[in-house]
């Protein structure tokens, strides 16, 4: 299947870098083919049943940009502190993350209208902590939140229980050091 040589290219383009011990997301923006692919298998289960789309600073922005440009809906940036955000906002703190780190996140306040269903889409979820401050935020502005599609979570089979309808593309495990099919995977691949 093609998409599953898609797959493949997207863990092979998210090597670990050192001395730092971290995966280079940034090399997945670098061949305009692979990210459309991209894009649209990571909207794909949710294509119809969404309004908007949701992306967190600051990757969140890139592909939740992508991600409305390619469905042809609008995008909701969601600014952390010390960003430049006008108007009237709403605002909520995140529960702690992998480094338990808290996070304040904002949207403007008339950025989602009531009853517009939304989509979050972000690289790479290990505790889903932002996912359920994005979703707060939405319902505040009285939205809703129809799924959350990433690229990668991190093994935690949990994840969708915590942050409802899930689409990763992939799992990233430590204990391996590889990536296989998430099991939240909505779109049924396996790697070659």
């Amino acid at each position: 299947m093609i998409r599953d040589s898609v797959l493949n290219e997207i863990a092979e383009s998210m090597p670990i870098t050192f001395p730092e011990g971290h995966h280079d997301l940034w090399r997945i923006y670098s061949d305009g083919n692979r990210l459309r692919r991209l894009i649209e298998i990571l909207v794909a289960p949710f294509r119809s049943d969404v309004d908007i789309i949701v992306g967190g600073e600051a990757r969140g922005f890139l592909l939740g940009g992508m991600a409305a440009l390619h469905l042809g809906i609008p995008f909701v940036p969601v600014r952390k502190p010390g960003t430049f955000l006008p108007g009237s906002k709403l605002t909520c703190m995140s529960d702690p993350d992998w480094e338990q780190k808290q996070t304040l996140f904002s949207i403007q306040k008339h950025a989602i209208q009531p009853n517009q269903r939304a989509l979050i889409v972000d690289d790479w979820y290990t505790t889903g902590s932002q996912a359920k401050a994005l979703q707060q935020l939405i319902q505040r502005a009285g939205g809703s939140c129809v799924g959350v599609a990433v690229i990668v979570e991190e093994g935690d089979d949990m994840l969708g229980q915590r942050i409802g309808p899930l689409h990763a593309l992939l799992r990233w495990q430590d204990s391996s050091g590889e990536f296989s099919v998430s099991p939240f995977n909505r779109l049924h691949f396996t790697l070659a």
